[in-house]
């Protein structure tokens, strides 16, 4: 089991040489173990937000003032987004400006960078001009000229995956309704309500409204076949790959993440 010690925390709160409690509250929700020799607290769960004195000396001093609000700032979901470009709907271009509308507008925290995964290359220089016209700076995007038509739609995920950074990626066709406070959403499950969330599985269209870690996808080789021993390979879809993983509370539907 992985332990966390809030011995140097500068959001460890303490009374008469003894932990109490936490500036961020999140004492309970990770779960004490037990209190060690010098009056701290080890908890259940790795906590993201320890941060040591050091910490504290490379701050403004209006972020030292609010230091809980810039440590929160700092584990902010780094989300990516994966958008199929569907050519089967009518006015192609005019559904995916629909739906990076959606992603340019995320309330509060704005998307890492995007990818639109392309399978006709005559439509690459207007994609090319859409994605700069919503993101002109501060969001890396690209197109991935897809190969072949992929009937297994996964595996375009596997053909994109080059280009995920570290953190999270969203995977939806274009003219797909993106929640506008999707990454504020789950900022609040993983940072203040502090679910271990792995992967948020699609809607009943298929890939549509698929979340996962991207560390996680490239540790199972995605959907693609992984090499266990010299002998043995998994050639499971990666959400089934992922089951095996789970503990029970690390895969969530988007009705799990959106409950009262």
């Amino acid at each position: 089991m992985i332990e966390m010690n809030c011995n140097g925390c500068v959001f460890s709160k303490k009374d008469n040489d003894k932990q109490y409690g936490c500036s961020l509250d999140r004492i309970q929700k990770l779960g004490v173990s037990r209190e060690d020799d010098n009056g701290y607290l080890v908890l259940n769960r790795f906590c993201n937000t320890y941060r040591p004195d050091r910490w504290i000396e490379k701050l403004s001093l209006d972020e030292q003032i609010n230091k809980e609000t810039s440590v929160l700032k700092e584990v902010e979901p780094r989300m990516g987004f994966l958008v199929y470009f569907d050519l089967e709907k009518e006015n192609p271009l005019l559904w995916l400006e629909k739906t990076l509308m959606d992603i340019r507008d995320q309330v509060d925290i704005k998307a890492r960078y995007i990818i639109v995964a392309n399978k006709k290359v005559e439509y690459n220089e207007e994609i090319f001009n859409i994605l700069n016209k919503f993101f002109p700076s501060g969001v890396k995007h690209h197109i991935v000229q897809l190969a072949s038509d992929f009937e297994n739609e996964n595996l375009i995920i596997d053909e994109c995956s080059k280009h995920f950074l570290n953190g999270w990626l969203y995977v939806a066709k274009s003219g797909f309704n993106v929640d506008r406070q999707l990454i504020k959403t789950l900022h609040n499950k993983i940072n203040f309500e502090m679910k271990t969330v792995s992967v948020i599985l699609p809607t009943h269209d298929g890939v549509n409204g698929l979340l996962f870690q991207t560390s996680l996808f490239k540790y199972l080789n995605g959907n693609l076949k992984r090499r266990i021993d010299e002998e043995h390979f998994d050639n499971r879809p990666f959400l089934e790959k992922v089951k095996d993983l789970d503990n029970g509370n690390c895969i969530f539907t988007w009705s799990d993440i959106y409950e009262a």
